[in-house]
């Protein structure tokens, strides 16, 4: 319903007005990662509401929608290269609605535009740090296999990776 979606969307505003940081201390081969699938998924939320409201002619809240997809795609690019794969898709998939109906966009919608990507590009760029965060969650994975190898047997890590070895 409208009410849920309404409520959805101010917890997440209010969720990245928060600081955010690494949702885990350490990162190794069998982490999990549960949450980037209905992060993704709301990314396409969001992009479904942008999609109403542009239909409605409400263009300054589409625009605002935006703007939180570009924050919420951006929040959740650390810890590994996927997540911030999920990231840009996100991005991506909050922006799609925009420009497929540029054609709506007043002046005072265009400005509102030009700052939402001004207010992108002058973000820290995630990029050094989560090719760090992806290097140490390589290493920890390593030692992790490693000491599993050494209890259990290198046949163990073949079956975790799914190689066939006979």
């Amino acid at each position: 319903s409208d009410t849920n979606i309404a409520r959805a969307l101010n917890l997440l505003r209010a969720g990245l007005a928060k600081p955010i940081s690494q949702p885990r201390e350490q990162m190794t081969f069998s982490t999990l990662l549960p949450e980037l699938g209905p992060m993704r998924d709301l990314g396409k939320v969001l992009a479904i509401q942008q999609y109403v409201l542009l239909a409605d002619g409400r263009v300054q809240e589409a625009l605002g929608i935006a703007r939180t997809g570009m924050k919420l795609g951006r929040a959740i690019q650390m810890d590994t290269l996927i997540a911030g794969l999920v990231g840009v898709a996100i991005e991506a998939i909050t922006i799609q609605p925009l420009a497929q109906h540029l054609e709506q966009l007043s002046q005072r919608d265009t400005v509102t535009l030009y700052q939402i990507c001004l207010e992108w590009l002058n973000q820290p760029n995630p990029q050094s740090a989560l090719l760090q965060a992806e290097r140490q969650w390589m290493r920890a994975s390593l030692f992790e296999m490693r000491d599993t190898a050494k209890k259990e047997g290198p046949e163990r890590i073949a079956r975790d990776l799914g190689i066939n070895t006979k």
